[in-house]
């Protein structure tokens, strides 16, 4: 059988993989493999002939048949995985030129090199073996280019995503970086220009942690709310000793901003007051401390600013007020706005404060 004659219309299988090959195909579409068989053969083909142990004359004629002047015939059967080839023989045919084919449509399937019909699924042509290109390539074809052009297509495939989503689902993205705006936005209005010291503050507030504040002044005004035996300093010495002024007072007390009525006011370097220690009355080894007025409601204010008002315990011991001034202070007005009466018998009319001290956090 000549190279390139048709196949026999009866069903093949590809002798190199299996696969079944219909009839007129010259190339299996599965390996790629030349398919031919001998014309006196009967079957499907074998994988290879059948070798005598004898030679063989080729030019002799078979039994029955006169002699003729033939072509030697290879021995052997050639599978070539390559492009499609001819077998060559003593006496060569002339080369067989294709006959040229009209173009079909770009959007049909067949091969580019033979117009066979390509049937999907096919690697290769059944018509002439050739290769069709491999996803592989056509992957690697779209990764061309340069790096601009790939970030391109990259920022333009990225649009293509986004608008192909559903409507709720792109609200939903804006929505949601919007709150984390926010959330940003908040905290960084709650923790201020310095988050270190935010931590630090909120850590010694949880675990309760002060340290005194150095006073370096004191004064008590008016003058006449200074008793004969008592001196300012004597609030801040961290001793038992007292300051005493004459109560009720002459005229009705004011708050800490403006009045008259005992005012006490301390002086310290900037900082952020955290705590007021107070001990009302006299010192608890004073004799006739059940006989004096003792502090019931107090005034305060920092810096001249928003006065506030406390009360204090009716024992007269010390307590500790919170009294967060929010930022940095250097002054602290305190006027005392109310008193407890001690008994009727034997009452002095004088009203004692043993001790006034000032806390911040670390």
């Amino acid at each position: 059988m000549k190279p390139g004659s048709a196949i026999p219309s009866q069903d093949l299988v590809c002798p190199a993989c299996g696969e079944h090959v219909r009839p007129g195909q010259q190339f299996c579409p599965a390996c790629r493999a030349y398919l031919w068989r001998e014309p006196d053969e009967a079957g499907p083909p074998r994988s290879q002939p059948a070798i005598p142990s004898t030679p063989v004359d080729p030019t002799a004629a078979p039994p029955g048949r006169p002699a003729a002047s033939v072509s030697p015939r290879p021995t052997s059967r050639v599978r070539h995985r390559g492009p499609a080839r001819s077998f060559t023989s003593m006496t060569p045919d002339p080369p067989t030129v294709p006959t040229p084919v009209a173009a079909r449509p770009a959007d049909e399937l067949s091969c580019p090199e033979c117009r066979h019909q390509r049937e999907a699924g096919r690697r290769f042509c059944a018509g002439c073996g050739h290769q069709f290109i491999s996803v592989g390539e056509v992957s690697r074809a779209s990764t061309t280019g340069s790096a601009a052009e790939q970030r391109v297509r990259a920022r333009t495939a990225a649009r293509a995503f986004r608008r192909s989503l559903p409507v709720w689902y792109r609200w939903r993205r804006m929505l949601v970086v919007l709150a984390a705006v926010g959330l940003v936005g908040g905290g960084v209005v709650v923790v201020g220009p310095n988050p270190r010291q935010w931590l630090t503050d909120h850590w010694h507030e949880l675990r309760g942690t002060v340290v005194p504040v150095k006073v370096i002044g004191v004064t008590a005004t008016p003058e006449a709310a200074k008793g004969a035996d008592s001196r300012p300093d004597h609030l801040i010495d961290g001793a038992e000793t007292m300051w005493t002024v004459p109560w009720p007072p002459a005229a009705p007390t004011g708050s800490c901003a403006a009045g008259p009525g005992p005012r006490i006011v301390l002086r310290f370097e900037p900082t952020r007051v955290a705590n007021l220690v107070i001990h009302a009355g006299a010192p608890v080894d004073q004799p006739d401390r059940l006989q004096r007025f003792r502090p019931r409601t107090i005034s305060y204010g920092f810096d001249g600013g928003v006065c506030r008002t406390a009360q204090l315990r009716a024992d007269g011991t010390a307590e500790v007020i919170a009294v967060d001034s929010g930022a940095p202070v250097s002054r602290l007005d305190l006027v005392i706005v109310d008193a407890y009466a001690p008994p009727a018998d034997g009452a002095q009319p004088t009203l004692s404060v043993t001790e006034i001290a000032v806390q911040s956090r670390p």
